[in-house]
């Protein structure tokens, strides 16, 4: 009886800390140390749904900036198979040519899953913690929709 006690107590530990290291946030992905450049603009399209026109009227005025390149780094929470992670991520896309999609799942702040995920001169290439997957037309067509 005793032995019973000492493992469900052992247990409850395991998922107390386990629980714990799910709510540690990682820190984030560095910066990018490249200077932004110039943005060019051009003007407002005419023929725009009113809506869209009021929009970007409102947004940017008569100039709407043009978007070659973008890189968005964050951080946030992915369930996988019902447990709740927290991430960090970077995407990189050069708009309507590549991408680039960076994920790492931590626990206690350290990765434990991560996921690299390329899109480049229309080929898909994942590396995902259980094997990677390449070479699929399946797979270069949902990077194309997706980019």
């Amino acid at each position: 009886m005793k032995f019973l006690l000492i493992i469900a107590g052992a247990v409850a530990l395991l998922v107390l800390a386990g629980g714990l290291g799910l709510q540690i946030r990682p820190r984030p992905v560095l910066p990018i140390s490249q200077p932004q450049p110039a943005l060019a603009s051009v003007p407002l399209p005419a023929g725009l749904p009113a809506p869209a026109e009021r929009f970007f009227r409102l947004t940017y005025g008569e100039q709407i900036p043009v978007i070659r390149t973008a890189v968005i780094t964050g951080r946030g929470w992915i369930r996988v198979q019902g447990v709740t992670l927290p991430v960090r991520f970077r995407f990189t896309h050069e708009a309507g040519r590549n991408y680039r999609h960076y994920i790492e799942a931590t626990v206690f702040g350290l990765p434990v899953m991560k996921v690299n995920e390329y899109y480049v001169s229309g080929r898909e290439r994942m590396e995902m913690p259980w094997g990677v997957d390449e070479n699929n037309p399946k797979l270069d067509q949902g990077g194309a929709l997706g980019m």
